[in-house]
């Protein structure tokens, strides 16, 4: 049985809030992440937590809370709506199942009735997959800073040197460039898994992934620019929510704009690399970021500051960016603009076409922050097969 499922609370009433709580509290493996007494305030905690049950109060006259539950499901369909009410006619019950809640329980309900309810909910998260990944989306709202770089070499390093299984997920949906950045030939794309949304499934959904030969998986970008309007965000966010089933990183670049797909794969991601430079355009537009990070509920601990094609002795002009932005700087990846560039154009990651530039070094040790990798399970077998990384490891 999976071990835990996040709870989000959203009634009225303080005391019934209480009760809730005590009530979760005695569930072995329920966790109440947020609450509050506002149906809208509630849609956005569900947008922030994204929980796996929203326990929410449906008074009288229902059409209100029912509408609020509705939106919900419809914009967050793996989330679990249980209705608390004390209304009891059979007509109330049978609008609120329409809606799609999964649950229609007394308020407050016994014991016995939630956590029967919670069990449901976790045999069928069970079912999907227990693995729960990281969701890391490399993004900018600036092109030419390196997005699609990052991404996809960071994929090659959690998968090959840090032996962690990972996808790199390309949401470019019109001009994306993973695929030929790692110069693999996918017989399938995203838009195909679109159109088999309504089946989909882990199985499914692996035998639309094309294998690097470094072992990261890739879910490869549109082969026709037109073909990513028929793309929804509803399917991009179920796609990436099993792949985090599927895998320990899931590494997204998106399109440089805050459109519906982007927003769903920030929302649903552990970690946004927000990425910029020392250059006007780009602290300019990075800041604008922020700005929309901070409306859209996504703190420091969540989005990351990363500075590409960072050159050593502008370390004052850093400072000066840094203070500026009132943000720190998570990581500085330094100018290598020859290594990149041949690792682009023969479709090579840097770790087998660099394997020693200062810029391979640094997206290493990125990984291995990132992955708590040491490098002490590697079997000698292993070591001899790695070799020409070896120096790479023992700095």
């Amino acid at each position: 049985m999976i071990e835990e499922v996040s709870v989000v609370i959203i009634d009225s009433d303080k005391d019934v809030r209480f009760a809730l709580r005590g009530l979760l509290r005695d569930v072995p493996g329920a966790l109440v992440t947020a609450e509050t007494d506002d149906m809208r305030v509630g849609v956005n905690l569900v947008r922030q937590h994204r929980p796996n049950i929203v326990l929410l109060e449906v008074g009288s006259p229902p059409d209100e809370y029912l509408s609020t539950a509705a939106k919900i499901i419809e914009v967050f369909p793996q989330t679990a709506v249980f209705a608390i009410s004390a209304e009891t006619e059979p007509e109330v019950i049978l609008k609120a199942m329409r809606s799609g809640i999964q649950e229609f329980l007394r308020r407050p309900p016994e014991q016995d009735e939630i956590e029967a309810a919670l069990r449901k909910v976790m045999r069928r998260l069970q079912a999907l997959g227990t693995m729960a990944g990281e969701i890391i989306t490399v993004f900018s709202n600036k092109g030419g800073l390196g997005t699609t770089m990052i991404a996809a070499n960071l994929g090659v390093f959690l998968s090959q040197l840090c032996q962690k299984s990972c996808a790199v997920v390309d949401l470019d949906l019109q001009f994306g460039d993973v695929g030929m950045f790692l110069n693999v030939q996918p017989k399938y794309t995203i838009a195909d898994v679109a159109r088999s949304y309504e089946k989909l499934d882990q199985t499914l959904l692996r035998a639309h992934l094309v294998q690097h030969s470094s072992g990261v998986y890739v879910m490869a970008e549109p082969q026709q620019a037109e073909e990513a309007e028929g793309i929804k965000a509803e399917q991009v966010g179920q796609v990436l929510r099993l792949l985090r089933s599927m895998f320990e990183y899931v590494i997204v670049d998106t399109a440089h704009a805050f459109d519906d797909i982007s927003v769903e794969a920030l929302d649903l991601s552990d970690s946004v690399f927000l990425i910029s430079a020392l250059e006007l355009p780009a602290i300019r537009n990075s800041k604008r970021c922020i700005e929309i990070f901070q409306r859209l509920g996504y703190g420091k601990d969540k989005v990351k500051l990363v500075l590409n094609r960072f050159i050593v002795d502008k370390s004052v002009a850093t400072e000066k960016f840094e203070r500026s932005f009132e943000y720190p700087i998570f990581w500085r990846i330094p100018n290598d603009y020859a290594s990149v560039s041949s690792s682009i154009n023969t479709g090579v990651p840097l770790l087998e076409s660099a394997p020693q530039s200062p810029v391979t070094v640094n997206l290493r040790e990125l990984a291995v922050s990132l992955s708590g990798f040491s490098g002490e399970q590697e079997s000698q077998e292993d070591s001899v097969k790695r070799r020409p990384f070896a120096r790479l490891l023992r700095r």
